[in-house]
């Protein structure tokens, strides 16, 4: 009996393992794991950024913006003008320089290599009225072309005092100039824009309406009228509203027409240059030439760059044939310390070569201007020679 008790135990316990093995798996449970994000890559290993200085900008372009410049060519108005005149170019109103009844005194000059240095006279005169040599100022806005012209009167007036035709001298007032060259030259009242202006609108106003000195015209109406010292915001108010400015009511007109040059001709040779200054006239140039700024031992210095500018030239060689040219941006804008020539050179003026010059003037808007009638012969007393 117990035996079978145990046999029956067995088989139950087999039916058991058998309905355990016939029920399905248990259902696999997929575990939901957060998306993939790989790790931040290191920063890689540098050096300190250390800040590096941009290459420094050719020397025009660093110079330029500290110098104030003003050409604005208009070649359409320089040729309506040149029309105008009877006789536009050197060669044609003084045609006595070129003639063949021997070599004038210009090309003998040439010939020696005896310079005309016209800045002597303008020195003479200065000390003489003033007790201290000619140092050139310096512009403050976009006038160049009334300062280019304005010293171009400055050295007429010192010949005539030099020469014995008058006995007083004085220096333009370039705030003038510019006013009566853009305002009442081109026949408006009032002038809209920047700054800048062009040689032939120079011309035309100091021709048509004259000139002022450096004096004091305030007994003529208004404060502003003190013109012994240059000012700036005095040249753009006048450069915009005409000589006298916006409040002037035109009684500085008057004035100015007794000051005002009589003949201007177009150079546009080196022959034209070497007798206009030979003879005492300067020649105001403008052009879209730059300069470096320093000298080389003889004096020049070498094109580079564009400047959009109005200067004067003063003298000219011919042992290295160039001109001498007066700039406006006062007198240590240029390092002249490797030699000036000859020795009392002015400070802010160099020698350019004659082939950058005759590159200059090829823009027909550079004039020789003289305050008498004709560009007469003139035997120069002061200006020649070393």
């Amino acid at each position: 009996m117990k035996s079978f008790s145990v046999l029956v135990a067995g088989y139950f316990a087999w039916a058991l393992v058998l309905i355990g093995c016939m029920q399905p798996p248990p259902a696999y449970r997929v575990e939901q794991r957060p998306p993939y994000v790989a790790p931040p890559t290191p920063a890689p290993s540098v050096s300190p950024v250390v800040p590096v200085d941009p290459p420094e900008p050719a020397v025009d372009q660093q110079r330029g913006a500290q110098y104030p410049t003003g050409y604005v060519p208009n070649p359409e108005e320089s040729r309506r003008y040149l029309q105008s005149l009877p006789n536009p170019e050197l060669r044609d109103a003084a045609p006595h320089f070129f003639q063949a009844r021997g070599p004038p005194a210009a090309f003998r000059r040439a010939a020696t290599k005896e310079p005309i240095l016209l800045y002597r006279a303008l020195d003479y005169a200065h000390k003489a009225k003033f007790g201290r040599p000619f140092l050139v100022g310096k512009q403050l806005i976009g006038d160049c072309t009334s300062w280019g012209y304005g010293h171009g009167v400055d050295i007429l007036a010192a010949i005539d005092f030099v020469q014995g035709r008058s006995g007083d001298f004085d220096l333009a007032a370039t705030e003038a100039i510019y006013g009566l060259g853009r305002v009442e030259g081109a026949g408006v009242t009032y002038r809209r824009g920047g700054d800048g202006s062009y040689g032939s609108a120079m011309v035309k106003g100091l021709t048509r309406y004259g000139a002022l000195w450096k004096r004091d015209y305030s007994s003529l109406g208004l404060p502003s009228y003190d013109l012994r010292t240059y000012s700036g915001p005095r040249a753009r108010d006048w450069g915009a509203y005409g000589c006298g400015g916006r409040d002037d009511r035109g009684r500085l007109d008057a004035e100015a027409k007794r000051h005002g040059i009589k003949q201007v001709a177009l150079v546009a040779t080196w022959d034209e240059t070497v007798a206009a200054l030979s003879n005492g006239y300067p020649i105001p140039v403008c052009s879209g030439q730059g300069f470096t700024y320093s000298t080389d031992e003889h004096g020049f210095a070498r094109a580079s760059g564009s400047w959009s500018h109005c200067m004067c030239a003063i003298g000219v060689r011919f042992d290295i044939e160039g001109v001498l040219i007066l700039n406006s941006w006062g007198p240590d804008w240029i390092n002249q310390s490797r030699g000036r020539h000859p020795a009392d050179q002015p400070r802010g003026s160099f020698w350019c070569s004659r082939k950058t010059w005759e590159r200059m003037i090829a823009g027909r808007d550079s004039y020789a201007i003289s305050n008498l009638v004709g560009f007469p012969r003139q035997e120069l007393l002061l200006v020649k020679g070393l």
